[in-house]
C-alpha cells in the first residue's frame, strides 16, 4: 500500500523552518515599511518647507512693494508740502498788495 501525502505531517515536519522563516520575512516587511515611512515623511516635510519658503517669498515682496509705494507717496507729500509753503509765502504778499490798494482807493473815495 502506498502512503498518501500527508500535508499536516509534512508542515509539522518542517514547520521550525516555515515559522524561521515567517518570522524573518515579517521582519523585513516591517523594516522596508518602516523605511518607506520615513521616506516619505522627510519628503512631505521637504515639499512643505519648500511651500512655506515660497508662501514667505510671496508676502515679502508684497510687502516690499507696498513700502516702496509708502515711501512713493511720502516724498510726493514732502513736495507738496514745500509747494504750499510756496503758495503761502506768495499768498501773503498778495494779500499785503491788495490790502495796499484799498487803502489807496479808500482814499479816494
Amino acid at each position: 500500500m502506498q502512503k498518501s501525502w500527508d500535508a499536516a505531517g509534512l508542515f509539522f515536519r518542517y514547520a521550525p523552518f516555515v515559522r524561521e522563516r515567517r518570522e524573518n520575512m515579517e521582519l523585513e516587511i516591517g523594516l522596508a515599511l518602516s523605511v518607506l515611512g520615513g521616506l516619505l515623511g522627510v519628503l512631505s516635510f521637504v515639499q512643505s518647507r519648500d511651500k512655506s519658503v515660497e508662501k514667505d517669498a510671496a508676502w515679502r515682496g508684497g510687502v516690499d512693494a507696498k513700502l516702496d509705494m509708502i515711501l512713493g507717496m511720502q516724498k510726493d507729500l514732502e513736495g507738496i508740502k514745500a509747494s504750499l509753503k510756496d503758495h503761502e509765502g506768495r499768498l501773503s504778499a498778495v494779500e499785503s498788495s491788495a490790502k495796499s490798494a484799498h487803502h489807496r482807493l479808500d482814499e479816494y473815495a
